[in-house]
């Protein structure tokens, strides 16, 4: 019928169109320049749209916008409306704005146009999410509705316990709950926390069943503190451990256990069944009973007991006990060493010893260990007394007067103050010097002379340093020994001869017993050595006819050497003179400093290496006379000239000094010792290999048949040496020495050059140059050998 109704209206309005007469229509500029005129007169206000073609009146634009967010359901972006539109953003804004302002179900967020419609849809689907899975995350939803986290919060807020039906988490309030899931929870939590029976990580039951981590915190706190689970959360958060009381009663019901039947409960133990700090449970589990808490374990009264008893027994028959064989097997050497102090300060065990952390050792004992070697400090010190005086300490005569008076019981007291006071002024330093310079002009082939190849002396100094560091290496490695004491015995040799007398005992005890009676027995043995040193009566010396034979082997060299130096020019024979001064002579002090030491009973290692430095401090401790004529004799060594030294030296040779009966050297005496270190300089050329020296040999061996006098240079005077025997050779052969003097002379100053300038650019060329020079001078070595060892046969043929 209503359709019928609609049929006769249209009819009745195409009649009145028929009806009416022709409308008169107004082009498309009249339009606008009317449109332009109202404008202008401010009677209409519009808005153009972006391409300029149409417009809008405010109220339109208004409606639009409206329509618009009808049509995308209450939620439109500001910039799509601009596009579907077509005016400016700037109006779009203005008009939301204004709409906004008026219209209090609407609100503009992030850009965005939304009407309270959109939000309770939002919330309603919220709700069936919420439903649907229990608990629902906001951070995870915003990004399903694309609104922001806080905003989306404070719509569910608004609309909790209206639209969605839940609870918030007080802890995490971005999350979201169903009294149902926090019920399910709880019985889950309840559940499982009640079917543990050992400590159980919170962490790996979560993960394992899911629970909600702010949920599971809280609902366990509230379940334990109500008695719906029996049991305890030690530790927090992620390290957070559940322990069921089930677990703990049977934990302290084993500890008590073990305690009772062994004695002692280790910490480990404890580790194994969950408990941390097991020194502190024990603490405070054992608090009323007599226990001693050690690094590794706790040990009770009976155990304690146990071993008191072996120590009293092994103290009261003088023996000694290894208590660690006694404890239980988990103990360590530093649980026996702790146990062993604690009883030791019991009343009646204050003479009791501990080595090896759990040895007790008796008084008794230690003496019986030292009783041994009382025989064998007698032995030794015969020995020593007879065979080597110079291991005792630096006895003076002074020194024996005041053991002399102390062993006959007058001013004792005294006299060790005076040795007291004599160690202090020494200064506790050792004694023995390093090596110095040795003898070379002896009759087995002194032409070389010591210092006659300068050239080697760095090697060996590098050689002797590297000795003395390993040596002071070792000596930090052995017992610490004063300086004045007399070795005895080692800390190994002790450690032998304790095997020896007691092999039952363990091979630790005696490497410490060994370091403890170290001192004991060498001080012991300083008064048996002096005992024996002064029973004796006489110190062992040096055979003065020995000492006579070899200083007058090296006067009698000394003297035809000094024959040789007369016959060159005077600045020659003062570098000769010094040189013959540094080494035979030298010697020959030496030798004398050595006898006249062992005549005052003064230690000195070894008179043939004494420095200069020694020989002062030997020299200083004479008796002032001989003091006068020694240093006399020693300050002749730094002149120039030998006269000086002989002189001296005759006065050294008399009575009351070393009483040497030296012979004149007669002609036959002194054609033998000429003949003697001739051949044996001939016998070291044929040996020599070495450029250098062989050069060295061949110049003393020469100057010896042309003059028959014998020279004792330094290898700086060969080049005189060859230039002496110029006018006694023939021209080709002083031609071919002093070639290969030439070349010795570059090839040690080339060896100088390049340890100076390691590294140049000309390295290549010096190397080419240096194996050149070492070749000319391999081949040259058989005709400087045949020189001087070919004079006869040659002066035969010419």
């Amino acid at each position: 019928m209503a359709d019928w109704e609609e049929i006769k209206r249209l009819a009745a309005d195409f009649q009145r169109a028929q009806l009416s007469s022709t409308a008169h229509k107004l082009s498309e500029r009249n339009c606008i320049e009317i449109v332009q005129k109202l404008i202008g007169l401010g009677l209409v206000e519009v808005i153009y749209t972006t391409d300029g073609k149409e417009y809008l009146t405010p109220q339109q634009l208004e409606r639009e916008i409206k329509d618009e967010l009808f049509v995308h359901g209450g939620k439109v972006n500001l910039v799509d409306l601009q596009q579907i539109i077509g005016v400016d953003l700037t109006h779009v804004e203005n008009k939301v704005a204004e709409i906004v302002k008026h219209d209090k179900n609407l609100i503009v967020i992030q850009g965005e146009l939304i009407d309270n419609n959109y939000l309770d849809q939002v919330a309603e689907e919220i709700n069936d999410t919420l439903q649907e899975s229990g608990q629902v995350v906001i951070s995870e939803l915003s990004k399903t509705f694309t609104l922001s986290t806080d905003f989306l919060l404070e719509i569910v807020e608004n609309r909790l316990g209206t639209i969605i039906h839940g609870q918030l988490d007080q802890l995490e309030r971005g999350v979201l709950f169903t009294d149902a899931f926090v019920a399910r929870q709880m019985a889950c939590i309840r559940g499982v926390f009640s079917a543990v029976t050992k400590p159980t990580p919170i962490s790996s039951l979560m993960a394992q069943y899911g629970f909600q981590e702010k949920l599971l915190y809280m609902d366990i706190d509230q379940l334990c503190s109500d008695g719906r689970i029996s049991g305890s959360i030690q530790g927090r958060q992620d390290k957070a451990v559940f322990v069921p009381d089930i677990y703990s009663k049977t934990q302290t019901s084993w500890i008590d256990d073990f305690f009772n039947q062994n004695g002692y409960v280790e910490y480990d133990a404890l580790s194994r069944l969950g408990i941390t700090d097991g020194r502190q449970f024990l603490k405070r589990r054992f608090h009323k009973l007599p226990v001693k808490f050690l690094p590794t374990c706790c040990v009770g009264e009976s155990l304690q007991g146990q071993v008191e008893a072996a120590i009293d027994e092994a103290l009261s028959s003088g023996e000694w006990i290894d208590i660690l064989p006694l404890l239980p097997s988990p103990f360590t050497p530093g649980d026996a060493s702790q146990l062993l102090q604690d009883c030791l300060k019991a009343v009646g065990r204050s003479s009791a010893h501990v080595f090896c952390e759990s040895i007790v050792v008796s008084e008794k004992f230690l003496q019986d260990c030292k009783d041994p070697f009382q025989q064998l400090m007698q032995d030794k010190a015969k020995a020593d007394a007879i065979k080597a005086p110079a291991l005792f300490s630096e006895l003076t005569r002074k020194d024996l007067a005041s053991l002399g008076a102390s062993k006959g019981g007058t001013d004792r007291r005294d006299n060790k103050k005076e040795e007291r006071r004599k160690k202090a002024a020494s200064g506790g330093s050792k004694g023995g010097g390093g090596g110095g310079g040795g003898g070379g002009g002896g009759s087995g082939g002194g032409g070389g002379g010591r210092g006659g190849r300068e050239s080697k002396t760095q090697k060996v100094r590098d050689k002797k340093k590297d000795r003395a560091r390993d040596e002071d290496m070792e000596e930090d490695i052995r017992p610490k020994q004063s300086s004045s004491d007399i070795p005895f015995m080692t800390a190994e040799e002790i450690s032998e001869e304790l095997q020896k007398r007691f092999p039952s005992c363990p091979e630790e005890l005696f490497e410490e017993l060994a370091s403890y009676l170290f001192r004991p027995l060498t001080q012991c043995y300083q008064e048996v050595a002096r005992s024996v040193f002064l029973s004796t009566g006489d110190k062992k010396r040096k055979s003065h006819s020995e000492v006579q034979e070899k200083v007058s082997v090296l006067w009698a060299n000394a003297k035809l050497f000094d024959k040789g130096i007369k016959l060159f020019s005077d600045d020659v024979q003062v570098q000769l003179s010094r040189h013959l001064l540094r080494t035979v002579c030298t010697d020959i002090v030496n030798q004398a400093v050595g006898l006249l030491a062992a005549d005052h009973m003064i230690t000195i290692n070894d008179e043939s290496t004494l420095t200069p430095e020694d020989r002062l401090k030997v020299i200083s401790k004479f008796p002032d006379k001989v003091k006068a004529e020694v240093a006399k004799l020693n300050s002749s060594l730094n002149g120039k000239v030998t006269e000086d030294f002989f002189n001296q030296f005759d006065v050294i040779c008399g009575s009351g000094y070393c009483e040497f009966m030296l012979k004149k050297l007669d002609k036959k005496r002194e054609r033998q010792l000429t003949v003697e270190h001739r051949c044996a300089l001939q016998e070291q050329l044929r040996q020599e290999n070495e450029p250098a020296m062989a050069l060295h040999l061949a110049s003393a061996v020469l100057f010896q048949h042309h003059t028959h006098c014998m020279v004792h240079a330094p290898g700086r005077c060969v080049p005189q040496i060859i230039n002496f025997l110029k006018d006694k050779l023939t021209s080709e052969n002083f031609d071919k020495l002093n070639h290969y003097m030439t070349l010795v002379i570059k090839q040690l100053s080339g060896n100088e050059e390049n340890a100076v300038k390691n590294g140049d650019e000309h390295e290549k060329e010096e190397e080419h140059e240096e194996r050149t020079i070492g070749a000319q001078l391999e081949e040259g070595l058989g005709d400087i050998k045949r020189i001087a060892l070919e004079l006869k046969k040659v002066k035969d043929e010419s």
